[in-house]
C-alpha cells in the first residue's frame, strides 16, 4: 500500500504530504518536550515536511527514517523530476545530522540510546492496521524503546484515543501523558481513505 501511496504522490505539485497534522498543528505541544540540543529520531516520515520544519526550527540533528523505498530513495537521476521525487534527494545538500534513511523501524540500524526524542505521526496505527499487528507494535515499540536515551521522549500522534493505544504503551517504564490535538478539517485524509478502502 504504502509504495503505491508514495508513488502517486510523485506526481503531485510538491511530492509531499502529512498525515494528521503539520508541524503548526503541533508545534505547540512538541516544543513543552524540546530543547535546541535534541537529537530526534523522526519514524514513518513518508514525504512529510515534518523534519524541514523541525529543522527550520532550529533543531540540527533529525534522523528520518521510512521502509518505503518510494518515499525515501531515488531510482532515477532527480535532473529528471523537478522538484525532486524522493526525500534523499530533496535534502542530499543538508548536514550530515540531517538525514533521510530507509530502514525499517521494527528492527532499526541505530546503537542503544542513540536519541533524547523519537516522533511520530501515525506510524503505530499503520503498523495496528496490517498483518500480526500485536507482535509488530510490541517490536516497534521495543526498538523504540532501545534508541531512546534514559529520560527520553516518545511523542506519538494517533487517531485514536487513548484507551486503544495504552495497552501497546503501557508495557515500558514510560510516564504517559495525553494531549488532544485539533484538527479543522479531516478532508485530504479522509478522502484518500475512502478512494483505497470504502466502496
Amino acid at each position: 500500500y504504502w509504495e503505491e501511496h508514495y508513488h502517486q504522490i510523485k506526481s503531485d505539485q510538491d511530492n509531499t504530504f502529512d498525515w494528521f497534522q503539520t508541524y503548526d498543528g503541533v508545534k505547540d505541544i512538541f516544543s513543552q518536550y524540546f530543547d535546541q540540543d535534541a537529537k530526534i529520531l523522526n519514524i514513518g516520515c513518508g514525504t512529510s515536511k515534518l523534519a524541514e520544519s523541525l529543522y527550520n526550527e532550529g533543531y540540527r540533528f533529525i534522523m528520518s527514517i521510512d521502509f518505503s523505498n518510494e518515499s525515501i530513495t531515488c531510482n532515477f537521476p532527480y535532473k529528471y523530476y523537478w522538484p525532486p521525487i524522493a526525500m534523499q534527494e530533496k535534502y542530499n545538500q543538508m548536514p550530515k545530522t540531517f538525514r533521510f534513511l530507509r530502514m525499517n523501524a521494527l528492527d532499526m540500524d541505530f546503537r542503544d540510546e542513540m536519541f533524547s526524542h523519537a516522533i511520530e505521526k501515525g506510524t503505530l496505527d499503520a503498523i495496528l492496521s496490517g498483518d500480526r499487528s500485536t507482535e509488530n507494535a510490541r517490536k516497534y515499540l521495543n526498538e523504540v524503546y532501545r534508541v531512546l536515551q534514559p529520560g527520553g521522549v516518545f511523542m506519538c500522534v494517533s487517531y485514536r484515543n487513548i484507551e486503544h493505544r495504552l495497552r501497546h504503551l503501557q508495557n515500558f517504564e514510560w510516564n504517559i501523558s495525553v494531549h488532544r490535538v485539533y484538527k479543522k478539517d479531516f478532508d485530504d485524509e479522509f478522502f484518500k481513505i475512502k478512494a483505497e478502502f470504502v466502496s
